[in-house]
């Protein structure tokens, strides 16, 4: 497996600052954690869920008897539950890729991914992290672990799967997360000649 050093556009991606960036002391907190969202959306989950199921026991048998159209109507709703939980999760993750980008991390996961599935392998939930390379901070922003500057930090990469994008490293592996670049740190491809050139 290739690390990211290895990795086609490592150095121009660095020059361009697309790579993670560990600062020398540790970095003040922003008003967004990752750990404040990853808060929110277990809240937001169990109160939803709750709610939901409160909602459809004491709802449905009146609703029936006044309209057939009872069931589906919680089914929707069950449905927008469902959205906003897949939703809200995607913000833990994009808030945890920020963190990363600047070199700390709020939410230090053994194993976990925010980003669901994707369609060539299934679900992505179970990758491994190495927070070394990173500040590991708590909530307060009290440093937890120190970075080695050894190792490469956890962040976006140039992607050994898809040129011209970023990857995911978790510090151990490459996840099936992939972002487009603000600027591009490739060369493109030269156009097709035709005939009449």
């Amino acid at each position: 497996m290739l690390t990211p050093r290895q990795v086609e556009g490592f150095a121009a991606a660095q020059t361009l600052g697309l790579l993670p960036r560990v600062s020398e002391v540790p970095p003040d907190l922003p008003r967004r954690t990752a750990r404040r969202a990853f808060i929110r959306w277990i809240v937001y989950l169990v109160l939803g869920a709750v709610g939901w199921a409160v909602l459809a026991s004491t709802l449905a048998r009146p609703l029936q008897r006044w309209s057939p159209v009872a069931g589906p109507a919680l089914l929707v709703l069950g449905a927008l539950f469902l959205f906003l939980f897949v939703r809200l999760r995607s913000q833990v993750g994009d808030v945890f890729l920020d963190e990363l980008g600047a070199g700390f991390t709020t939410l230090p996961l053994t194993v976990g991914a925010f980003w669901g599935v994707n369609r060539d392998e299934g679900a992505n939930y179970m990758e491994s992290w190495d927070f070394r390379g990173i500040w590991v901070l708590a909530g307060s922003g009290k440093v937890r672990s120190t970075p080695d500057r050894t190792v490469d930090p956890p962040g976006l990469y140039p992607s050994p799967e898809r040129p011209g994008q970023l990857q995911v490293w978790t510090g151990m592996i490459w996840a099936r997360k992939f972002r487009a670049p603000d600027r591009p740190f490739t060369a493109l491809p030269p156009e097709p000649r035709t005939l009449l050139d």
